[in-house]
């Protein structure tokens, strides 16, 4: 047991069946497991963040899952149709958590998974300036299961263009199917936003831009942060096209809803694969169109 805490707390990793863990069977194993290496990693967020903390050094809003909403609400209106805005908002509201000294600990013991546990104590130990688990560097957060999960370093970021919780939040709603969130999925939708899956990050990096240059302003004004926006390349060109996310956000910024253009650029090339079965199976049920010109409600 002392080496399975020892392996977790250096590397966020856990035998999946617990072997080293007393217990009747596999799911009384699992259950204290997952207990205790929580516990552990607790108690040594504990010990290496002594003396340190955010404190109140950052002013952070009171409500986050309002300021998420205030935040992202531009972007749900300008993709989805009146009917689905309150669902998805509802979504994206409650996927962000704010980490902080006060819930930290929290966070952690009711984490869904023990990498998810491991990965929240990490980053909030970097934040602070303490010892990290591992890893090395300073992020303001993390995205996982639907969740993204920020320290008040976010609300320190002061690069034009850049914006975490709209990026990840961009990532929830091609990761979210419609039933999730209890909405009927169309003929050509199954998620949220159906992308091309190598246009998932294009995706995800022309909100965090088109956010930005659209937030209340005129179409000059637009364009004129747009080509603010192609100077400043603040994208890591490893991780997205840079040149692509500078096209789409050009086109998108004179427009009336340039969000539509943003998902248009990184829309499938082919149908969804779950038509295609239903083609391939001769099921009564697909067909390539909808003779009035609708898809199915949404």
């Amino acid at each position: 047991m002392d080496e399975a805490i020892v392996e977790y707390l250096q590397t966020g990793r856990a035998d999946q069946m617990h072997p080293e863990w007393p217990g009747a069977g596999f799911f009384d194993r699992a259950t204290r497991a997952e207990e205790g290496l929580h516990a552990a990693l607790v108690a040594e967020v504990r010990r290496r963040s002594k003396g340190k903390g955010w404190g109140s050094r950052v002013d952070v809003p009171a409500d986050m899952a309002a300021f998420t909403r205030s935040l992202v609400e531009p972007m749900v209106r300008g993709l989805f149709s009146r009917s689905e805005h309150e669902s998805i908002l509802n979504l994206l509201e409650r996927s962000a958590v704010l980490v902080t000294d006060a819930n930290v600990e929290d966070i952690i013991r009711g984490a869904p998974s023990l990498s998810t546990g491991w990965n929240v104590a990490n980053f909030y130990l970097v934040g602070v300036g303490a010892e990290a688990l591992g890893g090395t560097g300073s992020y303001a957060g993390f995205s996982t299961n639907l969740k993204c999960y920020v320290t008040p370093e976010y609300f320190e970021q002061k690069e034009p263009f850049v914006d975490f919780l709209i990026h990840e939040c961009a990532h929830v709603l091609h990761d979210c199917k419609f039933e999730r969130i209890e909405l009927r999925a169309t003929r050509s939708r199954e998620r949220l936003v159906e992308l091309e899956f190598r246009e998932r990050e294009t995706f995800a990096y022309s909100c965090e831009a088109f956010s930005s240059i659209a937030m209340g302003r005129s179409p000059s004004g637009r364009a004129e942060l747009a080509a603010r926006f192609r100077s400043r390349k603040p994208y890591p060109r490893d991780a997205v096209d840079v040149e692509k996310v500078e096209q789409i956000v050009t086109e998108a910024a004179p427009l009336r809803n340039g969000w539509k253009r943003v998902l248009e650029r990184c829309a499938p090339t082919t149908p969804p694969k779950y038509r295609l079965y239903r083609k391939h199976r001769g099921d009564p049920r697909h067909h390539d169109g909808d003779p009035s010109g609708r898809d199915a409600a949404g």
